[in-house]
């Protein structure tokens, strides 16, 4: 009988994710031409520039179009963008776990940012993993798992898959080829790209590369809201990673996107760092803790278009032109 509800689960997952998987972000462009035409690309490009603990609106405005570029995933049209924001860029696709990563940026600055999902069934695998345990033997025999928090399963495998093949050696060939070694460095994501790029950020602190900030974007529960397995203090994975790295780490949620509430339970959850809310004319307010959804009251709103829940969790329709409102109209 325990089986039936984490069946049911999956069955809410699977719809919400190969439903809106394709409008989460936006439409791809099949054509570098029509690119630059794109709103998203072409307003006039703002570096994101050191901001640590004081949350900088430009920042985010510029990171979450960073996450727009890498869910492209064509090297043609991300070369024409990184082209247009005087940028360079190295793009990975990994096949194990289907993580792709783009490291962009110049001699003033660098950003890693990890794709969202899409309608692919390794993405839907990775978020189906929501169990907190790690399960890729390969990963957990080379070590690759240490310094990871525990959380989501699937985000700690794409993660783990990242530094496998090559993130750490990757982002320091880039920064030297680009001569922005000193130069600040972001981690960003939407969506399922948000929880690995939280992930991300303890291990690349403990390889000794320095993180200024982290902007993740309709992220959905990533470390882990249970108590450690070996804290005397009785702590939770996310207040020990809060209690690291969340002066730094800047959570956005825009009003009616639910992707950051999908649980498989319904139960208080504080993300680690400073949580957002957006709304559509750009104001933003701040809240410490949300509930988590169920399976049943997830059901609920695995109906796109009596929801309108894709729209909600849309970078290009929703969280890029909140962020924008947000920032001063004289920038523009």
């Amino acid at each position: 009988m325990k089986a039936i509800p984490i069946i049911l689960c999956s069955l809410v997952i699977s719809l919400i994710c190969g439903g809106c998987a394709v409008g989460k972000v936006g439409r791809r462009v099949e054509k570098a031409k029509d690119i630059v035409k794109e709103c998203w690309v072409k307003d006039p490009f703002i570096e994101p520039v050191a901001s640590g603990s004081s949350f900088n609106p430009n920042n985010a405005l510029t990171l979450a179009r960073v996450c727009r570029l890498v869910w492209e995933t064509d090297r043609i049209n991300i070369q024409k963008v990184s082209s247009q924001w005087n940028a360079r860029y190295l793009f990975a696709d990994l096949p194990d776990t289907h993580s792709q990563y783009l490291i962009f940026g110049n001699h003033n600055y660098t950003v890693v940012s990890f794709r969202a999902t899409q309608s692919k069934l390794g993405d839907i695998w990775t978020v189906l993993k929501y169990q907190e345990y790690e399960d890729n033997p390969e990963y957990k025999a080379k070590k690759i798992y240490e310094d990871l928090p525990r959380g989501n399963a699937g985000f700690r495998e794409g993660a783990a898959d990242c530094f496998a093949s090559g993130l750490v050696e990757d982002l320091n060939n880039f920064r030297s080829g680009t001569g922005a070694e000193k130069s600040p460095l972001f981690v960003t994501g939407h969506s399922l790209g948000g929880g690995i790029a939280l992930l991300v950020r303890q291990k690349l602190e403990a390889a000794g590369i320095n993180v200024d900030s982290v902007y993740v974007f309709g992220c959905p529960v990533a470390v882990s809201g249970k108590l450690t397995r070996d804290s005397k203090y009785k702590e939770t994975e996310a207040s020990i990673y809060k209690s690291k790295f969340g002066s730094t780490t800047f959570f956005h949620r825009y009003e009616g996107d639910n992707v950051p509430l999908l649980r498989p339970t319904n139960k208080m959850y504080s993300p680690p760092g400073w949580s957002r809310q957006l709304t559509a004319n750009g104001a933003m307010s701040e809240y410490q803790e949300y509930r988590t959804m169920n399976i049943f009251t997830g059901g609920a709103w695995c109906i796109p278009w009596l929801t309108g829940m894709i729209h909600n969790h849309n970078l290009e329709r929703s969280y890029i032109p909140a962020l924008k409102k947000g920032v001063k109209e004289t920038q523009f």
